[in-house]
């Protein structure tokens, strides 16, 4: 029986606990919990200071979670040491836990400058979790003067949270506009403006340097009083354990496409993590969610259709159809098509391109209950290439040029040669459930002009010379539901 440990307690554990319960109903799971409360959903925090939710709504999975899933959770501890060559994490209590696999998901901490004076100060808090906002909840009453040290998504989801619980809000940031890290000027200002009508005070390229018990000194010399303080300056990754082991680390812990660190059996995920962003092509904290399923089998990629890693791959298939329609052309008549295929295509792909080369070939025998049709078929050939890149905005550019070669095998007028040089751009929205795609294509090609008998009325059909041009914009929308995940007994 497997044993896995998950060092930590929020939403990537979770998805470790249910990715790891997906394929293995039996294994062994211990969850090292930080925290003294069940998995939650932290970004409610300020919504529970406003009262829009409760403590009972803010669990992020049922209180029959972890007994459904078999897992043993540790509240109140703290993993201090890892050891892969023994395979053990050991606790605050000095308890050694055994792993085959180790999640590493301990998310990130408050970075609290060496403010001058912040000693001094009583009622200081962070803005992160549960216990951070129950213990800021304590400090505040109607006329209390609050101050804000950071203006990013954890100041202001503070400021919002507490704004109709306090007398005053201040909120200084060095930097000289709200949230920015993630806004460029002119929407942080629409953004600015609608907290200060909610009447929170801003002070901009700006920041404290010193504490006084109650008095905050700034940068800029101005004082400001204020009775509660709280520090959003910003966080950082708890990589610890795995640097302290000999693992690698950046801003994060470092984990490739399978999430897994360059420890054995060690994988890593949540704030925590460091991997590579195939939208920016560069490495990023974020949170992945193939780590569960990768502790088990070690095999899932968590990839989009671009890597980072140079690649060759071939794919091949093969497939048949039969269709029958029905046509009305003065008269009534019925036309069978039964079509086998095979293709074969080899691909090359690194960081945002993809360049493939490939052919398929078709046969096609045709029948019709017409009078005087006689059945025939004819035999396709396909062959190209075909290119595909990453553009800004999410956008893609492919493209391709190929040559269609058609032979019929009991009637020369079939036979034709073709080219098509074309390109597309396309665009993705809604989760890629809306594609928008703009097409142009150049057809080249030759098929000797004639007139031939296709039934007993007499009817004939002129095939021409093929030349032209034409241009296409197609939308295509994804009507799809999320299979039930399955329940684990």
């Amino acid at each position: 029986m497997k044993r896995y440990v998950i060092v930590g307690n929020g939403t990537a554990a979770v998805g470790c606990i249910e990715g790891i319960r997906a394929l293995d109903a039996e294994g062994e799971i211990t969850v090292v919990s930080g925290e003294d409360r069940p998995v939650y959903g932290r970004p409610l925090i300020s919504y529970y200071l406003m009262g829009k939710t409760d403590l009972a709504k803010m669990n992020y999975r049922p209180a029959d979670f972890y007994e459904k899933n078999g897992c043993r959770v540790l509240y109140g501890r703290r993993a201090v040491a890892l050891d892969p060559n023994k395979k053990t994490v050991t606790l605050d209590g000095g308890e050694a836990l055994p792993y085959d696999a180790l999640l590493i998901a301990t998310g990130s901490r408050p970075f609290v400058p060496p403010f001058e004076g912040l000693d001094t100060v009583e009622k200081k808090y962070s803005f992160m979790t549960l216990d951070d906002a129950l213990a800021l909840e304590g400090a505040l009453d109607g006329k209390a003067r609050v101050l804000i040290v950071g203006a990013g998504l954890i100041g202001l989801k503070c400021a919002e949270g507490i704004k109709d619980r306090v007398g005053q809000i201040t909120v200084c940031d060095l930097a000289d506009r709200v949230l920015s890290s993630i806004l460029d000027a002119d929407c942080a200002a629409v953004v600015q403006k609608h907290l200060e009508e909610s009447g929170i005070d801003f002070l901009l390229g700006d920041t404290a340097v010193k504490f006084d018990r109650n008095v905050a000194t700034m940068k800029s010399g101005k004082t400001v009083d204020f009775d509660v303080l709280v520090l959003a300056v910003g966080v950082r990754a708890n990589t610890d354990l795995v640097k302290d082991a000999g693992g690698s680390v950046n801003r994060g812990i470092v984990v490739d496409q399978r999430c897994a660190t360059d420890l054995p059996s060690v994988f890593a995920a949540g704030d925590c993590a460091e991997g590579y962003d195939s939208s920016t092509g560069v490495q990023t904290v974020s949170l992945m969610n193939m780590h569960g399923r990768n502790a088990v089998s070690g095999s899932v990629n968590y990839r989009t259709p671009f890597t980072k890693e140079r690649r060759f791959y071939a794919n091949a298939s093969a497939q048949a159809t039969y269709a029958t329609s029905t046509e009305f052309v003065n008269h009534k008549r019925t036309v069978n098509t039964f079509m086998p295929s095979a293709s074969l295509h080899v691909s090359y792909e690194q960081s945002h391109t993809r360049i493939e080369v490939g052919a398929n070939a078709e046969y096609a025998h045709i029948t019709s209950d017409e009078a005087g049709f006689e059945p025939f078929n004819f035999f396709n050939i396909t062959y190209g290439a075909e290119g595909h890149t990453r553009l800004p905005l999410k956008m893609e550019l492919t493209a391709d040029a190929k040559v269609y070669t058609r032979r019929g095998y009991n009637d020369t007028s079939m036979n034709t040669d073709r080219i098509v040089v074309g390109a597309s751009l396309s665009r993705g929205l809604l989760n890629d459930r809306l594609l928008l795609r703009l097409s142009a294509y150049d057809l080249l090609g030759q098929l000797d002009a004639v007139n031939r008998t296709v039934n007993a009325y007499g009817r004939t059909e002129t095939w021409q010379n093929v030349l032209g041009r034409y241009a296409m914009l197609s939308v295509s929308y994804k009507f799809n539901k999320q299979p039930k995940k399955s329940a684990i007994k």
